[in-house]
Parts: structure tokens; sequence; C-alpha cells
């Protein structure tokens, strides 16, 4: 390893990320920026024939609470390592991935990676090497993800919280299922090119379905967020409740066109697959939805959505921050407008297509996190007043199974679940039975007749905040059995 290379990582070591409490110090539960570091170095030592070396590690402690039938059936604490290396010598690239930290384990893993570089010689398109590596040159920024409070949450932390949850549906006669799921996690970039980045978080995983003992009734209610405190036991409980006992005794109705009033996480459910398909590359040969008339053409620049609707990612989003870089090569992300007012503004690239094609120095990667909103000065509507400016419609809590069936039109297909209503006369008339739908989430977000305030959602893993809206003509294609 180079000095330059050592003096950086050397730098690295000093905790720098704010909102992370210096009390953190050499964490137990995962593994540290300097263990991290020492994990690099060790692994470097090992490998043969020059090259360049990348090394992403993710270790995370994970404590779950998971129930049944109103009874605790899981209470664990479970602690993961997992690391990747990537070697790239004269042009040609491999990897390989382990889980043992041990001398013999890192060194298999990195004979493994020298391996495959020597099975796969194929060419690999590297910058010139006057450009220096964003990774290296740009700096991150530096959201809170971080909460003293939620990493010290242990399982007698937890059982009162979980107690909460359950404790309304218990009184009702109901069953509860769930999970309360708690995760501190070290991630970790370093290569021998200078990238050296490292980020501990927290997150929380807090989902409750309510049932009745018949299994005629289900109502659901759930949120991910980097803090406990974020979470409102008592809301999340009794709005799932509330679910369950308003969907006594479900009635069909015909499939068909109806307007629909989708709930936040339904809203999220929906647009999840549009994510796939915010690259450039892709638009450009041209495919998907974003796709332009003629190759080397996007849709930017054109309406693709409502006029009155906005898309964005902004790692500093105090409800909707995310990892401030790509975990697989250290790059930065920035905060970016995919979609304001309704036009298409900016699709994702990496570096390389932005230096060989675009002329600019600097990736817009595409996060997977995203904030779907009203743009500025539009006017919102609340659930309540949605349903009461509907005449006839189908009120939905969530989807199930969202599968794509076309790349073009992003047109999906899955399940109602756990509350569905049907309106009539501005007012919920009764519960019905789920449906399958079959609809694109473009088609739905051009279809809008009132949107919501945005909302922190259920997303493992992910940050995903999304409105509720009305919409007309959501097309339900035929009638589902399960609850």
């Amino acid at each position: 390893m180079s000095h330059d290379i050592s003096q950086a990582i050397g730098a690295a070591v000093q905790p720098r990320v704010a909102g992370v409490p210096r009390s953190l110090g050499v964490p137990s539960e995962f593994l540290s920026r300097a263990e991290c570091v020492a994990l690099f170095e060790q692994i470097v030592g090992l490998t043969r024939g020059g090259g360049e070396t990348r090394v992403t590690i993710d270790s995370a402690w994970n404590g779950g609470t998971q129930w049944a039938r109103s009874r605790v059936h899981v209470a664990s604490e479970t602690r993961t390592v997992s690391l990747a290396i990537s070697r790239t010598i004269r042009g040609a690239w491999g990897s390989a991935g382990t889980t043992r930290l041990d001398a013999a384990g890192l060194q298999q893993a990195v004979r493994d990676a020298e391996q495959s570089v020597r099975l796969r010689p194929e060419a690999y398109e590297t910058l010139p090497e006057s450009v220096p590596d964003a990774g290296v040159t740009e700096p991150t920024l530096q959201p809170v993800l971080w909460d003293a409070a939620t990493y010290g949450c242990a399982a007698d932390t937890r059982t009162p919280v979980v107690q909460t949850l359950m404790a309304g549906a218990d009184d009702a006669g109901l069953l509860t299922f769930g999970t309360l799921g708690i995760i501190a996690r070290g991630s970790a970039t370093l290569a021998t090119t200078g990238v050296v980045r490292y980020y501990p978080t927290t997150e929380v995983l807090c989902s409750v379905t309510v049932r009745d003992p018949q299994g005629t009734a289900s109502g659901w209610a759930g949120v991910n967020h980097y803090a406990l405190g974020k979470l409102d036991p008592h809301v999340i409980a009794a709005r799932a409740l509330e679910k369950c006992q308003r969907m006594h005794a479900p009635t069909a109705v015909e499939p068909g066109r109806y307007t629909v009033i989708l709930e936040p996480q339904a809203m999220a459910d929906l647009f999840e697959p549009v994510l796939n398909w915010l690259g450039r590359e892709t638009a450009e040969h041209p495919m998907g939805p974003f796709g332009g008339r003629a190759s080397g053409r996007s849709k930017i620049g054109e309406r693709v959505l409502d006029r009155r609707l906005m898309l964005r990612a902004d790692p500093m989003d105090p409800d909707g921050g995310f990892l401030p870089y790509e975990a697989s090569d250290g790059t930065p992300y920035h905060p970016v407008t995919w979609i304001d007012r309704g036009v298409l503004r900016e699709l994702a690239y990496d570096r390389r297509y932005a230096l060989r094609v675009l002329h600019r120095d600097r990736a817009l990667l595409n996060p997977g996190a995203f904030r779907l909103a009203p743009a500025d000065g539009v006017p919102t509507a609340t659930i309540e007043e949605m349903i009461a400016r509907t005449q006839r419609g189908i009120l939905v809590t969530r989807f199930h199974d969202v599968r794509p069936m076309d790349m073009q039109s992003v047109l999906c297909t899955g399940y109602t679940r756990d509350g569905t209503w049907l309106i009539e006369n501005g007012k919920l008339s009764r519960p019905l039975k789920n449906f399958r739908f079959t609809e694109s989430p473009l088609f739905v977000l051009n279809n809008i007749d009132d949107v919501g305030v945005p909302q922190r959602v259920f997303a493992s893993g992910r940050a995903y905040v999304a409105p509720a809206v009305r919409v007309h003509d959501f097309s339900f294609t035929g009638l589902a059995d399960g609850v």
C-alpha cells in the first residue's frame, strides 16, 4: 500500500460523521471504522499481480422481536458481516465475497477474486489515468442516520414497545402479528485508489397486522425510520386495530375501473417499480418508460406525470435520508429532482457515461430512494377530505406482490391487502374483498384528482416518502381470495 493511501486511511479513522456521538467509540455489535481499515490493509497485503483492489464491508447487529397470535415467539439478536472484494488487473475485473474474517477465509476470497479475473479477461472500460477518481476527490453529504437511543435498544427495552403494539387488539379479542426490528450497521467502502468511506446507521422496522380469530378481517400499519423516536407505537397499533375492526364481513363488488384513493403505503408499493427505469443510458437506447423516440434520445424535458407532482431523492431529507454514497464504489449521491411539476428533468448515469457522453465530471446515481410529493404551492387534501369528495370509489390500504408486466409502460399487476373499502356518497359504506389490479403507476399518476401530504412509509432498508392520492379510472381486473 502506498504512503499516500495509508495517510488517507489514517485520516479517515477519525470520526467525522455528523449526528454520530463520539461515545460510539469502538462498537461491540458491528465493525468500527478502524476495524474495517485494518481488514482492508490485511486484504491488500494478500493480493498478487498488482492492479487495483476495492473492498466493501457490511457489518450489522439486528435485534428483533416477532410475535404471532398476540404471543411473542422470537426475541433475538444477531450479528452479521459480509465482505466483497473486487480486483482490476490490466483491464480485467473479478470479484468474490465472504463472511469469514479469519486469515484463511480472507486469503481464499482474494484468490477467488483473482481467479475470476483470469477466467473473465474481457475488456473493462476504465477512466483515463489523468482523471482522478471522483470517489477520492468528491466529499459526501452527511445526513443524520444514527440514533444513539435506538442503538441502545436491547430486548428488555423493546418489550414495552411490543406490548403497546399488541395491547389494543388483545383487549378487543383480536389477534396481532408483527415485528419490531432494530438494526445498527457499519458500512465501509475502501479502495487502493484512495477511496475511503465509512458510515454507521441505525434503522427501526415496525410492522403490525391485526386479524380476527375467524381469519376474515385484517388491518395493517407500519413504518421504518432511522430512530425509534420517529415512530409512535400507539398510533401504529391503533391504525391497524381500527382497520381490522372496520373490515368485518367484507363483500365482493365487480372488478372494473373505479375512482380509487391510495393511502401513502399503497402509492409507494405501486410506484416502486419505476425506480428501476431511472437510468439515462437505458432510456437512450431507447428502452423503458423514459426512452425517447429514437436511439440516443430520452424523455428528458417531456411531461411524464401530472403537473402537480414532483419526484426527488436527497440524502439530507429529514424523513427520506439514506446512505450518502454508493456502497459498491463510494461514489457520492447528490440531491436530485428527477421530475419537476410533471416534467422529467434528470435520469441517472455513472461517471464514465458523464465523461464520455455528457462531458460532465460528476456522476448522478439513482440511490433507490424517493420522495414523491406535490409541487410547491399545490393544495393538498387529507384522506378524509378525499373520501368526502368521492361519489363512488374504493379506498386501498396497501398493495402486495406488485410485479411489472411490460417494461415500456411499467404496467404492473398485484393485489390489494389488509384493508379495502367501498366509498359511496362521500362515506365508507362497507369493507370489500381484495382485488387483483393491472395498472401502470405512470398512468395512475396522470389521472390524479387529489394529492395528500407525503409521509414516510414501510420499506425495509429503503427510504420511501409518498402521499395519498385520489385517482380516476383505476383498473381492477379480478377478485382475490386472500384476506
